[in-house]
């Protein structure tokens, strides 16, 4: 498996860059305190335009969407169970 095709969402991060850098996907640069996602676990970051960046920031979205839904579901039920006197 290739470097560039390996993708483990859980090191990998939203940070501004510290120095210059290029994406791994994309090639293209990377300024200087440019937001772009970095793989801590395979040392490689990706420019926010690149397909595993825009694929982490929906995994993350989707993931902050069901925690928002379950939260409204669960207070729904408390405040129908606090009215009725159940």
């Amino acid at each position: 498996m290739s470097i560039i095709n390996h993708i483990n969402k859980k090191n990998m991060k939203k940070i501004n860059a510290r120095f210059k850098s290029k994406c791994a996907e994309t090639l293209k640069a990377i300024a200087k305190g440019e937001l772009m996602i970095y793989d801590y676990q395979a040392k490689i970051c990706y420019s926010m335009g690149s397909k595993k960046a825009i694929e982490f920031e929906g995994k993350k979205s989707n993931d902050n969407m069901g925690a928002y839904i379950a939260a409204q579901e669960d207070a729904f039920f408390d405040n129908l169970f606090v009215s009725n006197r159940m």
